[in-house]
């Protein structure tokens, strides 16, 4: 065996040679890949509760890469139909300019909607606006061109107690123009009422005794 590896030690050491320098070119492609990761700004979109607790949704367009993101541009692939059954206060404007900047870890916030009326339709039926797609094109501070692509779907929220539920100013609101339609109600039959008011009044001999007691 060592007369073998004496005889073909050349080509031994030219193959460990190849082998060596593939690994370390693999190496360096690895350690390129992470440091690009590592420097490179990632947009993404998603919705959240407003924190405030109004019952407001949130459309965030948020930088969780490395590094600061240029010309940022979003569009919305939608049902706009399912969008104006469900009150969906964005609008994806076609004339919109691009965001400037969004620094590394900076969040753009927009009201998006009111989470029971995303949950609802016309009929006040549970019915949860439809998946929508948001594409997003931006610049790292090499000038080098990304794009990211999400779905949002608001059924994440489902079962989830008080996501989606009226804010209590909306109950209160809901509560008071219930019993306004009750008193316009009331109001309407005061006319055939009043007779019998007027029908059951007392006498004065009642009221005399009344007076003295």
């Amino acid at each position: 065996m060592l007369e073998i590896l004496n005889e073909n030690a050349g080509a031994i050491t030219a193959i460990a040679t190849v082998v060596l320098a593939l690994l370390t070119t693999a190496l360096w492609v690895e350690n390129r890949a992470l440091r690009k990761a590592g420097s490179n700004p990632y947009i993404t979109a998603y919705l959240r509760p407003h924190p405030d607790g109004t019952g407001g949704v949130q459309f965030v367009l948020a930088n969780v890469g490395k590094g600061p993101a240029f010309d940022v541009k979003f569009s919305i692939l939608a049902d706009w139909d399912d969008f104006e059954m469900h009150k969906v206060l964005f609008q994806d404007d076609e004339d919109r300019a691009p965001i400037s900047a969004v620094p590394e870890s900076v969040e753009f916030h927009f009201l998006f909607g009111i989470s029971f009326e995303l949950a609802r339709n016309r009929d006040d039926e549970i019915c949860f606006l439809k998946p929508f797609d948001v594409s997003v094109a931006y610049a790292d501070a090499l000038g080098r061109k990304h794009r990211s692509n999400c779905t949002i779907d608001l059924k994440q929220f489902s079962g989830l107690k008080g996501v989606l539920a009226k804010s209590n100013d909306k109950q209160i609101a809901d509560s008071l123009s219930k019993i306004d339609k009750h008193l316009a109600a009331i109001s309407k039959q005061s006319p055939s009422i009043s007779p019998v008011i007027q029908a059951s009044s007392f006498t004065d001999r009642v009221l005399r005794w009344l007076k003295g007691r």
